[in-house]
């Protein structure tokens, strides 16, 4: 794919490996039940998004089939670009991707503007269709709860320029958690601070799936590193992912920097001094 905001960006659809139980393609993938329910004549499909919606996706939230489709429409829930912000990096030749100087002097206001989209794949048209879930303020690194992962999902939480700090469509710094809910449309958010730095969050969930004594989609917490500029401190930061706006129940507070970092994931398992999981360095760690 070109990032011009001008080439077709192209979405591959596979078919799911067979299981350990045998079952073949995607179907088989979701369990006998739902493999008798769907289409059985199901193929591999490829979908070209026209040019005028061509989009440039930086991180996936979640994808799941949409309901009542019987497998034949997918959604994809990812953050990224979109034409306009394509065409502004195009004509910055490079912008970001080519030097991370214009972040790392403060310049927002050249980092291409990034919202949370929805893709949605319609196997038997081919065709690829572009929609909005969120675009007040520049958002980044989409998380859903683990548990639903490939599942429809109601809420997103995600890291964004704190709301009414800039200009509509201008990018800022990450100063904002937010949980957005995707059925009604309505946002949370915690502003740490107005020289405080948000870092992606991790979610934990407390319970398993939804339904009779099943735990809530947003029962959970949220983790996430900040920056304070002022102290040059960092901070862990706790909160309860049902009430976002209400700030952190918890705050672990450091007295050093933790240089900024991308990407975290969730593990029951604790790995260090005293664990019972064995840990042996790779060659190249060593």
């Amino acid at each position: 794919v070109h990032i011009d905001g001008q080439a077709d960006m192209l979405v591959h659809v596979l078919p799911r490996p067979a299981t350990s139980g045998g079952e073949k393609g995607w179907q088989g993938a979701r369990g006998p039940a739902a493999a008798a329910a769907a289409d059985a004549t199901t193929q591999p499909a490829t979908a070209t998004l026209a040019a005028e919606e061509a989009s440039f996706l930086l991180h996936h939230a979640n994808a799941f089939e949409v309901p009542g489709s019987r497998g034949r429409r997918l959604a994809v829930w990812s953050s990224g670009w979109d034409p306009a912000a394509l065409a502004a990096l195009a004509a910055s030749k490079g912008g970001m991707l080519g030097s991370w100087s214009v972040v790392l002097a403060g310049s927002f206001d050249a980092v291409p503007y990034s919202t949370l989209m929805q893709h949605e794949i319609d196997l038997d048209a081919g065709t690829v269709s572009r929609s909005v879930l969120y675009d007040a303020t520049a958002a980044e690194h989409p998380k859903i709860n683990p548990a639903y992962a490939g599942r429809p999902t109601r809420f997103v939480w995600f890291t964004a320029a704190a709301p009414g700090a800039n200009p509509p469509g201008v990018s800022g710094p990450p100063q904002a958690i937010m949980k957005l809910d995707t059925l009604t449309g309505g946002t949370e958010a915690w502003v740490p601070g107005p020289r405080v730095f948000t870092e992606e969050v991790v979610f934990v969930p407390t319970g398993g799936l939804a339904g009779p004594g099943g735990a809530a989609e947003d029962d959970g917490w949220l983790l996430a590193m900040t920056f304070d500029a002022a102290t040059k401190t960092s901070s862990l930061v706790i909160l309860d992912a049902a009430d976002v706006g209400a700030g952190p129940v918890a705050k672990v507070k450091l007295t050093h920097a933790i240089p900024h970092g991308l990407h975290g994931d969730w593990t029951d398992v604790v790995y260090g001094p005293g664990s019972e999981v064995a840990y042996a360095p790779s060659d190249a760690e060593e």
